[in-house]
């Protein structure tokens, strides 16, 4: 099995946050000028956001068959990264079908909960390499998914893009790159550490 698995979920749950902001932002302006490509949108956006939940979320599950992860990073990182694909999933579908995002934004809500008690546990017993950054990763991680709930209550059948959905994009924004980095910086790691004779 590949030795930068987490790195890699970490690359794809970023690219799942800047597909999701992009949506947010350019998916909804666009149905907005044209509405004739409402369905062509939608179904453009949430394809991509099925296939990288569902890349992510194979990931996950392999990193629980790796040996060297210690068990706290396999219940960080295995079961955050795990729920946040099965809201890419879910979130992929939904905006694939063209339904409401509702529902989907409580079940953001939620994992958004789960993102904070884990920011919560990686700050309280030192839990990584660079503990600010994965704090920050897993608050903007928790901030995304509450976000959701003010888009879907607040800026429903809106004409312009509102706040809410900006405020969301830019958190998500933030939390792609973020997790971006420390996806490559872990892939760069893994491949120092491995060439580093004993």
């Amino acid at each position: 099995m590949a030795h930068n698995t987490l790195g890699l979920d970490l690359f794809l749950v970023g690219a799942g946050a800047i597909v999701f902001a992009a949506y947010l932002l350019y998916g909804h302006w666009l149905i907005v000028k044209k509405p004739e490509m409402k369905d062509d949108v939608n179904r453009g956006f949430g394809a991509a956001l099925l296939v990288v939940g569902l890349m992510s979320l194979i990931l996950a599950i392999e990193m629980f068959f790796e040996p060297f992860l210690p068990a706290w990073a396999l219940e960080l990182y295995g079961t955050g990264i795990g729920i946040y694909s099965i809201l890419l999933l879910v979130g992929g579908f939904t905006i694939y079908t063209g339904s409401s995002l509702r529902a989907a934004s409580y079940l953001a809500a939620l994992g958004g909960l789960l993102m904070f008690q884990e920011a919560n546990i990686i700050n309280m017993f030192g839990l990584s390499q660079t503990p600010i950054a994965t704090v920050a990763l897993f608050a903007l991680g928790g901030l995304v998914g509450l976000s959701t709930l003010l888009v879907t209550h607040l800026s429903s059948g809106q004409k312009a893009i509102g706040w809410p959905s900006v405020l969301t994009a830019v958190l998500a924004i933030l939390f792609g790159l973020l997790s971006l980095y420390i996806g490559f910086n872990a892939i760069f790691g893994h491949v120092a550490s491995s060439l580093v004779t004993p």
